[in-house]
């Protein structure tokens, strides 16, 4: 009679593959967890270059004024948030876009403004703070040029976002003098 091959693993072999997978997962864990939270700052500093682009193109399709200023996302009815960030009126909160209605336009967002969108506000960990000119909004006129609301009314400024006070793997989104906006590594200020 011949005997049949046993088939199957030996104790020794399944405790070596084990460990060699508990090795790799340790080493590999941290980079993976790295690439996560610099993928999901991509992702909303991205949203935010999103929403002031679409306020500029609808400024220039609409040939008038549109805003983008900060809000309260969680009020029953989302408007325009004037108050201090140290009062927590910040950027993280939420923003929207609208269209000054007002005939003559006051070059200010109220609320007989038009709604064009509401973004969502931001996880509870990242931060979205102006620079230097603490602006409440910004708006871009029918050729697409910004204005902010800030001291001088000067539009160029890098609005910061951050995941604690970690600036090196924050974003910066710059906004030039004209309205142009565009994304960096690296923020110049986290709270």
């Amino acid at each position: 009679m011949l005997k049949a091959k046993m088939a199957g693993f030996m104790l020794i072999e399944l405790v070596a593959t084990v460990s060699i997978v508990a090795i790799v997962l340790t080493l590999g864990l941290p980079s993976f967890q790295d690439m996560i939270r610099a993928n999901r700052m991509a992702a909303h500093s991205n949203r935010f270059l999103g929403a002031l682009n679409l306020a500029r193109s609808e400024a220039i399709k609409r040939g008038q004024m549109v805003f983008l200023c900060k809000a309260d996302t969680e009020a029953a009815q989302p408007a325009c948030d004037s108050a201090p960030c140290a009062d927590g009126g910040c950027w993280e909160k939420g923003w929207l876009v609208l269209a000054d209605a007002n005939s003559p336009p006051n070059n200010l967002p109220d609320d007989a403004d038009t709604l064009i969108r509401v973004f969502e506000p931001l996880p509870k960990t990242l931060t979205l703070r102006v620079g230097s000119h603490d602006a409440d909004w910004v708006a871009f006129n029918s050729v697409g040029t910004g204005k902010g609301s800030g001291a001088g009314g000067q539009v160029d400024d890098t609005f910061n976002l951050c995941q604690g006070g970690d600036m090196a793997k924050g974003r910066a989104i710059v906004l030039n003098s004209l309205g142009r906006a565009r994304v960096q590594t690296g923020a110049t200020a986290c709270p």
